[in-house]
């Protein structure tokens, strides 16, 4: 997946993105093909295959565009980082829900995982990666209060140390 800095590129990268995203409202991943995106986005084939690659690298994408986890400089306390995370849900509630109905909920545990790199212990990493996209789903399929999944998410990042 293309990581650089080429305005066209970018450019290219968001509406591919933006048209992937599109179609998911209506097809299943499975359904929607190259073709249909390039289509969609306006962009050719090869512009598609030499920025993604394939189809779950653009869902990477979309997550990690607004990660939480991204910068981390000023504050990393487990208040700060649950409230972080929380703010990710409420702006990518929607983008979420795609995730989830187009069973892909399992692109947030590898994100959260290789996020999770500092943590010498590559189970405890797992487990903290798997509690969070769990976490996440529930909280966009039960709709729970956002309170409640921060503190939840406070803590186990408070525990994790």
């Amino acid at each position: 997946m293309y990581q650089g800095h080429n305005k066209t590129a970018c450019l290219s990268q968001q509406a591919i993105s933006e048209a992937f995203l599109r179609l998911l409202e209506e097809e299943s991943f499975d359904e929607i093909s190259v073709s249909e995106i390039c289509k969609e986005a306006g962009v050719s084939r090869q512009t598609y295959y030499s920025l993604f690659g394939k189809k779950e690298n653009i869902l990477l994408y979309e997550i990690s565009r607004h990660y939480p986890f991204q910068t981390c400089e000023k504050d990393c306390s487990p208040r700060h980082l649950s409230s972080q995370i929380c703010d990710y849900l409420d702006e990518n509630a929607r983008f979420i829900q795609l995730l989830i109905d187009h069973d892909s909920g399992n692109l947030l545990y590898t994100t959260f995982y290789e996020s999770f790199c500092h943590i010498e212990n590559e189970y405890v990493a797992s487990f903290m990666a798997g509690g969070m996209s769990s976490i996440i789903q529930k909280f966009v399929e039960k709709g729970t209060s956002r309170a409640e999944v921060e503190e939840i998410i406070a803590q186990i990042f408070i525990d994790a140390k």
